[in-house]
């Protein structure tokens, strides 16, 4: 068959996959017969077709061998659409000639130049399937599981695809969220053509925190455009730090799952004007909460490395176990906070706006250009942010947090858009700024900070610590609260120049 596939997948644990497996059977019956699939991707030796977003391979399924041909990938996140052409042909060889579509084989000759086409991985897995009709639309339902196989490196396969036969894109997003909304599904997971060319090379596949910001926006766009692009960048930063933060233990995933919420947060402030502002409320709200059942292990995860850095913890045999144990506590408590706070649902909600719309209300303003549009909003942040500033020297410790929080919200805001080079110089001094406030906050953390270990002894020998290093920090922390004010002192003449 020739045509688009629209597919909405997700990796998923193997205890979401159980429940989702009974759901599906309670729901839909046992479904089809299950199938083993063996699936080999070809590619020329430099990978032309990888370099040119094609993906080839030929599919076992029974006694058949299907090729199919895969190009033009969009989307966000786990929801693809990509151009697709079927052909049947005799084994595991390809047959470029076999191809239906013309121009397709055209491409595909001129980007292989008659190189000879080897395997470069495979897959192999037991698919569980079920053909439902939704409101919305038919879908087809397969469940896999396997695994891949590169040069002789295996890595697993489980995963749960929701491919569209008929209807709208809807259908897929209220079906996700009946199965997966209460799941810790991963919506980040790329095609089993990226994965596999990425392990073929020798690149780990498993969860990695997503560290970047939004590519910044043209001054001349539309701000109705340039919020679609914003969010749809949000939108898969939450979903791959969301996943990291479920998956792994890299103290970075529960990191960037605050700054891109944070992002995204500062995001619907700037662009207030044109969304509406039911749902504005709602998932302002919701962003907030999740980056709340994150943030006691994220001052454990900073404040653990912190003492464990010492050389009094370091040499101590019972502190570094308790504090990890304690991490590890906190770890589970975050994971279960944010599968009962509803952050998968939150991520499929926001891949369905940006599939789908209906974040917009009627404006006029979805038309003006972004850097006008975002003038007013900018000048009211800048003003609080003023206001606080020259009272900087009397702020208390609530008030100075508060004033950090201003300053990366208007850094965020201003980040979505290209700017001057006026500008980008006062973005370096409160880059600065905020470094010297993040260092106060993290001392006052610090004192703050008793996570009630386990044992009695690691918890007196923390407070020892603690202790230690808060008389030692005492310098630091007032040489970083003379460079807030040198920083921000810096940062009023310029804006005032």
């Amino acid at each position: 068959m020739d045509g688009h596939e629209i597919e909405l997948k997700a990796g998923l644990s193997a205890g979401d996959a159980r429940r989702i497996l009974r759901t599906l059977k309670a729901d839909y019956g046992p479904g089809q017969q299950p199938e083993h699939l063996r699936s080999i991707y070809f590619d020329t030796p430099a990978r032309h077709l990888k370099a040119h977003g094609i993906a080839l391979r030929i599919r076992r399924e029974g006694g058949r061998f299907i090729q199919t041909v895969k190009a033009g990938r969009t989307g966000v996140g786990g929801f693809q659409q990509v151009r697709e052409f079927d052909n049947a042909v005799t084994g595991f060889k390809p047959r470029i000639a076999a191809i239906t579509d013309r121009s397709m084989r055209e491409t595909i000759e001129n980007v292989t130049q008659a190189t000879i086409l080897a395997p470069q991985f495979e897959t192999r897995v037991r698919r569980a399937r079920w053909l439902v009709c939704e409101p919305h639309g038919e879908i087809e339902i397969a469940l896999d599981q396997g695994w891949f196989d590169a040069a002789g490196t295996r890595a697993p396969i489980l995963e749960l695809e929701m491919e569209l036969k008929g209807g709208s894109p809807e259908a897929l997003f209220d079906l996700a969220d009946r199965l997966l909304g209460d799941t810790h599904a991963d919506l980040s997971v790329s095609s089993k053509a990226t994965r596999g060319y990425a392990l073929s090379a020798g690149e780990d596949i498993l969860a990695r925190p997503f560290a970047g910001k939004p590519k910044a926006q043209p001054g001349d766009k539309a701000a109705g455009a340039a919020f679609e692009s914003i969010l749809k960048s949000l939108a898969e930063a939450i979903a791959a730090n969301l996943h990291a933060t479920m998956a792994s233990v890299d103290p970075e995933g529960p990191h960037q799952l605050r700054v891109a919420l944070r992002r995204f947060r500062s995001a619907l402030r700037l662009f207030a004007d044109i969304l509406d502002r039911k749902l504005a409320r709602d998932l302002n709200a919701t962003a907030r909460d999740i980056g709340r059942s994150v943030s006691a292990l994220r001052d454990s995860d900073v404040l653990t490395e912190l003492v464990l850095g010492t050389a009094v913890a370091a040499a101590d045999p019972l502190l570094p176990e308790a504090l990890h144990e304690h991490r590890e506590a906190l770890r589970t408590a975050a994971r279960s906070a944010l599968r009962d706070g509803g952050a998968t649902r939150f991520v499929l909600r926001l891949q369905r706006l940006v599939v789908l719309g209906g974040w917009q209300r009627k404006s006029a303003r979805l038309a003006e250009p972004l850097s006008r549009f975002s003038a007013r909003r900018l000048a009211e942040r800048w003003k609080k942010i003023a206001e606080m500033g020259d009272r900087f020297s009397v702020l208390d410790e609530k008030d100075r947090h508060d004033f950090r929080k201003l300053l990366k919200e208007y850094r965020y805001m201003n980040d979505i858009i290209e700017v001057n080079k006026i500008i980008n110089q006062d973005i370096k001094i409160i880059k600065k700024l905020l470094g010297a406030l993040g260092a106060l906050n993290d001392l006052s953390v610090l004192s703050a900070w008793k996570p009630g270990l386990a044992s009695p002894d690691a918890e007196e020998r923390l407070a020892g610590v603690r202790a230690a290093l808060l008389t030692s920090s005492r310098h630091r922390g007032d040489l970083s609260l003379g460079r807030a004010c040198r920083h921000w002192a810096e940062l009023r003449l310029g804006a005032e120049g």
